[in-house]
Protein backbone atom coordinates (compact mmCIF):
# COMPACT_ATOMS: atom_id res chain seq x y z
CA UNK A 1 0.00 0.00 0.00
CA UNK A 2 2.90 2.35 0.68
CA UNK A 3 4.16 1.84 -2.86
CA UNK A 4 0.68 2.40 -4.36
CA UNK A 5 0.24 5.54 -2.26
CA UNK A 6 3.65 6.83 -3.33
CA UNK A 7 2.79 6.30 -7.00
CA UNK A 8 -0.63 7.95 -6.70
CA UNK A 9 0.71 11.03 -4.91
CA UNK A 10 3.47 11.40 -7.50
CA UNK A 11 0.94 11.86 -10.33
CA UNK A 12 0.72 15.36 -11.76
CA UNK A 13 -1.81 16.68 -14.25
CA UNK A 14 -1.99 19.81 -16.30
CA UNK A 15 -5.68 19.93 -17.09
CA UNK A 16 -7.31 18.89 -20.32
CA UNK A 17 -10.41 17.13 -21.51
CA UNK A 18 -12.17 14.36 -19.64
CA UNK A 19 -14.60 12.48 -21.84
CA UNK A 20 -16.66 10.74 -19.17
CA UNK A 21 -19.42 9.64 -21.54
CA UNK A 22 -16.87 7.99 -23.82
CA UNK A 23 -15.06 6.30 -20.94
CA UNK A 24 -18.28 4.91 -19.46
CA UNK A 25 -19.36 3.67 -22.90
CA UNK A 26 -15.98 2.02 -23.51
CA UNK A 27 -15.91 0.38 -20.07
CA UNK A 28 -19.45 -0.91 -20.58
CA UNK A 29 -18.71 -2.31 -24.02
CA UNK A 30 -15.09 -3.46 -23.75
CA UNK A 31 -14.71 -4.88 -20.24
CA UNK A 32 -15.65 -8.50 -19.66
CA UNK A 33 -18.44 -8.27 -17.12
CA UNK A 34 -18.36 -11.99 -16.32
CA UNK A 35 -18.88 -11.99 -12.59
CA UNK A 36 -22.36 -13.46 -12.83
CA UNK A 37 -24.65 -11.91 -10.25
CA UNK A 38 -21.77 -10.10 -8.57
CA UNK A 39 -21.21 -6.39 -8.37
CA UNK A 40 -20.75 -4.47 -11.59
CA UNK A 41 -19.34 -1.08 -10.69
CA UNK A 42 -17.54 1.70 -12.52
CA UNK A 43 -15.67 4.34 -10.52
CA UNK A 44 -14.80 7.42 -12.54
CA UNK A 45 -12.78 10.30 -11.11
CA UNK A 46 -11.72 13.67 -12.43
CA UNK A 47 -11.78 17.42 -12.04
CA UNK A 48 -13.20 18.75 -15.29
CA UNK A 49 -16.79 19.06 -16.50
CA UNK A 50 -18.49 15.65 -16.60
CA UNK A 51 -20.27 16.36 -19.88
CA UNK A 52 -17.23 17.00 -22.09
CA UNK A 53 -16.81 15.23 -25.41
CA UNK A 54 -19.04 14.05 -28.22
CA UNK A 55 -20.64 11.10 -26.38
CA UNK A 56 -23.47 11.89 -23.97
CA UNK A 57 -22.77 10.76 -20.43
CA UNK A 58 -26.55 10.40 -19.95
CA UNK A 59 -26.81 7.89 -22.80
CA UNK A 60 -23.71 5.99 -21.65
CA UNK A 61 -24.96 5.85 -18.07
CA UNK A 62 -28.42 4.70 -19.15
CA UNK A 63 -27.02 1.83 -21.24
CA UNK A 64 -24.63 0.78 -18.45
CA UNK A 65 -27.43 0.84 -15.87
CA UNK A 66 -29.62 -1.28 -18.18
CA UNK A 67 -26.81 -3.87 -18.07
CA UNK A 68 -26.78 -3.81 -14.29
CA UNK A 69 -23.71 -1.59 -13.93
CA UNK A 70 -23.56 1.08 -11.22
CA UNK A 71 -21.52 4.22 -11.88
CA UNK A 72 -19.95 6.05 -8.95
CA UNK A 73 -18.30 9.41 -9.52
CA UNK A 74 -15.46 11.05 -7.61
CA UNK A 75 -14.83 14.74 -8.16
CA UNK A 76 -11.33 15.87 -7.25
CA UNK A 77 -12.02 19.29 -5.81
CA UNK A 78 -14.67 21.26 -3.99
CA UNK A 79 -18.01 19.51 -3.44
CA UNK A 80 -20.04 22.36 -4.91
CA UNK A 81 -17.84 22.59 -8.00
CA UNK A 82 -18.34 18.87 -8.58
CA UNK A 83 -22.09 19.35 -8.41
CA UNK A 84 -21.92 22.33 -10.78
CA UNK A 85 -19.70 20.38 -13.19
CA UNK A 86 -22.27 17.55 -13.32
CA UNK A 87 -20.35 14.86 -11.40
CA UNK A 88 -23.31 14.39 -9.06
CA UNK A 89 -25.65 14.26 -12.07
CA UNK A 90 -23.41 11.51 -13.51
CA UNK A 91 -23.72 9.50 -10.31
CA UNK A 92 -27.49 9.95 -10.27
CA UNK A 93 -27.74 8.86 -13.93
CA UNK A 94 -25.52 5.88 -13.11
CA UNK A 95 -27.57 4.97 -10.01
CA UNK A 96 -24.40 5.34 -7.96
CA UNK A 97 -22.87 7.63 -5.40
CA UNK A 98 -21.26 11.04 -5.81
CA UNK A 99 -18.10 11.56 -3.81
CA UNK A 100 -15.51 14.30 -3.74
CA UNK A 101 -11.94 14.70 -2.58
CA UNK A 102 -11.01 18.15 -1.40
CA UNK A 103 -7.33 17.67 -2.13
CA UNK A 104 -6.31 20.97 -0.52
CA UNK A 105 -7.66 19.98 2.88
CA UNK A 106 -5.57 18.32 5.53
CA UNK A 107 -6.21 14.61 5.96
CA UNK A 108 -8.10 13.85 9.14
CA UNK A 109 -7.30 10.66 11.01
CA UNK A 110 -10.31 9.07 12.68
CA UNK A 111 -9.24 6.40 15.17
CA UNK A 112 -11.18 3.17 15.38
CA UNK A 113 -11.17 0.31 17.87
CA UNK A 114 -9.63 -1.91 15.16
CA UNK A 115 -6.48 0.14 14.50
CA UNK A 116 -4.13 -1.74 16.83
CA UNK A 117 -5.25 -5.12 15.54
CA UNK A 118 -4.92 -4.04 11.90
CA UNK A 119 -1.44 -2.68 12.58
CA UNK A 120 -0.43 -5.92 14.33
CA UNK A 121 -1.76 -8.07 11.48
CA UNK A 122 -0.05 -5.84 8.91
CA UNK A 123 3.28 -6.27 10.73
CA UNK A 124 2.79 -10.03 10.77
CA UNK A 125 1.95 -10.05 7.07
CA UNK A 126 5.00 -7.94 6.23
CA UNK A 127 7.23 -10.60 7.82
CA UNK A 128 6.06 -13.11 5.18
CA UNK A 129 7.38 -11.21 2.17
CA UNK A 130 10.60 -12.36 0.56
CA UNK A 131 12.70 -9.86 -1.42
CA UNK A 132 12.92 -10.87 -5.06
CA UNK A 133 14.48 -9.23 -8.10
CA UNK A 134 17.07 -6.52 -8.41
CA UNK A 135 15.13 -4.01 -6.31
CA UNK A 136 13.70 -6.39 -3.72
CA UNK A 137 16.18 -5.70 -0.91
CA UNK A 138 16.00 -1.96 -1.53
CA UNK A 139 12.22 -1.95 -1.29
CA UNK A 140 12.24 -4.19 1.75
CA UNK A 141 14.44 -1.63 3.52
CA UNK A 142 12.27 1.26 2.35
CA UNK A 143 8.79 -0.21 2.91
CA UNK A 144 9.45 -3.16 5.16
CA UNK A 145 8.08 -5.48 2.48
CA UNK A 146 8.96 -6.70 -1.00
CA UNK A 147 6.74 -5.25 -3.69
CA UNK A 148 8.71 -5.85 -6.87
CA UNK A 149 8.40 -9.46 -8.02
CA UNK A 150 10.43 -9.04 -11.27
Amino acid sequence: MDWVSEKLFSLRTSGGEEYCGAIIKQAHQDLKWTNGDGLKIIYIAGNEEFDQGPISYLTSCQKAVESGITINTIYCGDKTAGINELWKAGAIAGRGDYMFIEHNRETVYVPTPYDKEIQRLNSELNKTYIPFGKEGKQKKRKYGVCIDRD
